[in-house]
């Protein structure tokens, strides 16, 4: 089968330490305060905010490599930088991909190709990453119910849009494609003779924040072009994504989706007769409510994941006719219910106790609980990171991952008729987790809030830099992972500290909310654990860092409270939300920025409080009246679509006309997407060269 093709200055001199490597002492940070600088002539090009606003844009792109190549003048200088990239290569996980059995036969994806193992044990490569184009791999994939067909989603680069296509598993034929998509599934019809998409706009209507609120059903075999438009977001202009659930020939569902992040529910029923689709919707749980996401829908009931039944969250039936509730699994009043799938006929639940660790129970579909799986079980960390369970309602087996900060991810299968567990082998990785002790903290915020923060630091060697490390605070615990800057930290001298701010999924719905809907609040609890770990270890610098939102809050520390950190590193951050929300692709996150939902689940985007309170930590705001900087490093990723690297432009080009070009603010520009991993060495190298670390102590070394 032929694959388809997709669309695809003079450095700054470094602070040198003292002999052994020792941290700039706390009564000398002030060599890396700058206030704003007087006038000088500009030596990178100089490129008006609304040019810099289109990254394609020529005098952009000359901007761009302008500022990568003032960045490579500084990393370039930094002796540790060979060791730094090669210990990267040297901590990348070597677990085996998930498996996605489905009657049988496990689909998986490889180095960016879809492969089968069929029934026989043959295994084969339906879709070849090295013909896909520079760049492309199969990022996602889905099996049709009837196990014949897949479909499956390509990308450049990781980037969120997505081209889908069709394969039929027995001629290797394409059926159909491209659907092209952002951020979205492909979903099946429920007799797999058709598929539903959400279609994105093009990149630069959706740059401009124009969207498609629409779903499309594609009957296999017809001409594409001709496509109904099943659904149109009533919430005009679109203020979400959609994907459809199909059950049964009049049990079509159109959810409401944000990924794993927390948004209030939306689910409708749509009606149909064989390919016709009305116009008639009806809810299925009240919308606008309760948080929660879409489990499970046959032809008599839908399952729920859902606060309405408790601050902890817990797991619900609607009668497909009635829509009569009936609550399956009650929350847990010392864990929250991170997620909720269905998996072959099991209700697979994770949660996370109020002391971070995790554990899995598994349920029948009426909620009575089978088994719990403790981490102590698998042989890992009780606090650390599980991934979503593989497979469909076909499947027998499903695969996870699960890894911490002191242990590399490693795989498990799960069969699901004897509930037993196995770890499938993985090369060795030079890292020694028993190296590593760890800790939970409770700090009092600024209203008197305890937010726990995890600590991570070596046994064997002094410990004399700490690296704070924050995310989004949308709904998604800031868990403990194998995130590779973690493990470079630990072994260049610092601490690693996790902030486990409101906002965030750890602590159940109303620690969620009280970050949702006040942002300062999450800023807030940043700060308390900042200066805890400012006094509780003195003499230490101090690094802040985050990606996505959690990049935005480390600029907004960096304008509204410049001394919680000496160093400050956002990732593929938003900096203008604003913007972001209004003329850009942030559309599809108002709901992660406060604005509310009326009764019938429609956005308020123009709620005068919601916006009110945006404008007061907005870090593009603050720069404007911000009296003093310190070192900051901006990653940015070439084909991150879910930001944009033009937020990352406006801000660095703001930062340096304010304080000068011959002030430490670096930004620099990887191929990737927003979830690449391409800054990681460079992450590190800079904090090396800053702060005078020439070598690596080592957890291990490779054989």
């Amino acid at each position: 089968m032929e694959m388809p093709k997709i669309r695809g200055t003079k450095p700054l001199a470094t602070v040198t330490p003292p002999a052994e490597a020792q941290p700039v002492p706390r009564q000398t940070q002030a060599q890396l305060v700058l206030r704003p600088a007087a006038y000088a002539p500009r030596l990178l090009p100089d490129v008006p905010r609304r040019v810099l606003e289109d990254p394609s844009d020529p005098r952009t792109v000359a901007w761009v490599a302008a500022q990568d190549a003032r960045a490579e003048g500084v990393l370039s200088q930094v002796a540790l930088r060979a060791d730094i990239v090669q210990r990267v290569k040297e901590l990348a996980p070597t677990n085996p991909p998930l498996r996605y059995e489905s009657g049988g036969a496990s689909f998986a994806l490889e180095r960016g190709s879809l492969t089968r193992t069929t029934t026989a044990g043959a295994k084969e490569v339906l879709v070849d990453a090295t013909k896909l184009g520079v760049g492309a791999a199969v990022t996602e994939f889905a099996v049709s119910p009837d196990g014949t067909k897949v479909a499956y989603g390509v990308a450049p680069f990781g980037d969120d849009f997505t081209d889908w296509f069709v394969l039929d598993l027995q001629s290797k034929a394409q059926l159909a494609g491209p659907f092209a998509m952002k951020n979205n599934q492909l979903t099946w019809d429920h007799d797999s003779s058709g598929v539903f998409y959400n279609p994105t706009a093009p990149r630069a209507d959706d740059e401009r924040a124009r969207p498609l609120g629409i779903v499309r059903y594609h009957k296999l075999g017809t001409n594409q072009a001709n496509d109904k438009v099943v659904f149109d977001d009533p919430d005009s202009p679109a203020a979400s994504r959609y994907v459809v659930r199909s059950a049964g020939p009049d049990a079509i569902y159109v959810v409401r989706n944000q990924g794993v992040a927390e948004i209030p529910h939306q689910t409708r029923k749509i009606e149909r007769r064989g390919d016709v689709f009305g116009t008639h919707m009806l809810d299925m749980i009240a919308p606008g409510k309760d948080r929660g996401r879409f489990v499970h829908a046959t032809a008599d009931a839908l399952w729920f994941r859902t606060s309405g039944v408790g601050d902890n969250f817990g797991v619900i039936t609607v009668d497909a006719t009635t829509r009569a509730q009936r609550t399956i699994i009650p929350p847990d009043p010392h864990a929250t219910l991170l997620h909720a799938q269905m998996i072959g006929d099991k209700l697979l639940l994770q949660y996370m106790r109020r002391d971070l660790t995790n554990v899995v129970r598994i349920a029948d579909r009426d909620g009575k609980v089978l088994r719990e799986i403790t981490m102590d079980e698998l042989g890992m960390p009780g606090r650390g990171s599980l991934s979503l369970f593989s497979g469909d309602q076909r499947s027998m087996t499903t695969e996870f991952t699960y890894q911490s900060v002191t242990c590399p991810p490693e795989t498990f299968t799960l069969d699901l008729s004897t509930l037993k567990l196995s770890k499938r082998p993985r090369a060795a990785i030079p890292f020694n987790g028993s190296k590593i002790r760890d800790s939970v903290h409770h700090v009092r915020s600024k209203d008197g809030t305890l937010i726990a923060a995890e600590v991570y630091e070596r046994n064997d060697v002094p410990t004399k830099a700490t690296f704070v490390f924050q995310y989004g605070a949308i709904g998604i615990s800031n868990s403990s992972q194998w995130n590779r800057i973690h493990q470079l930290m630990l072994e260049m001298g610092f601490r690693v500290v996790l902030v486990h701010a409101r906002g965030g999924g750890e602590a159940g719905n109303a620690f969620m909310d009280a970050g949702t809907f006040n942002k300062q609040l999450t800023l807030d609890d940043i700060s308390a654990v900042g200066h805890w770990a400012r006094a509780r270890w003195p003499g230490d610098v101090q690094v802040l860092s985050g990606r996505s939102f959690g990049g935005m809050h480390t600029l907004n520390r960096l304008f509204a409270d410049p001394e919680v950190a000496d160093i400050f590193v956002p990732v593929v951050p938003v900096t203008d939300p604003e913007v972001f929300l209004q003329r850009q692709s942030g559309w599809w996150a108002a709901d992660d920025f406060a604005f509310p939902r009326d009764a019938k689940g429609m956005l308020r985007r123009r709620d005068f409080r919601a916006l009110f309170k945006l404008r007061s930590w907005n870090p593009m705001r603050l720069l404007a009246r911000a009296k003093v900087i310190k070192p900051v490093f901006i990653f940015t990723a070439s084909h991150d679509t879910r930001v944009g690297p033009q937020q990352s432009y406006v801000a660095t080009d703001a930062l340096l006309r304010k304080f000068g070009e011959q002030a430490p603010i670096f930004m620099k520009q990887h191929q990737g997407g927003h979830a690449a991993r391409a800054e990681l060495a460079d992450m590190a190298t800079f904090l090396a060269g800053r702060l005078g670390i020439d070598r690596l102590n080592r957890t291990a070394t490779a054989v």
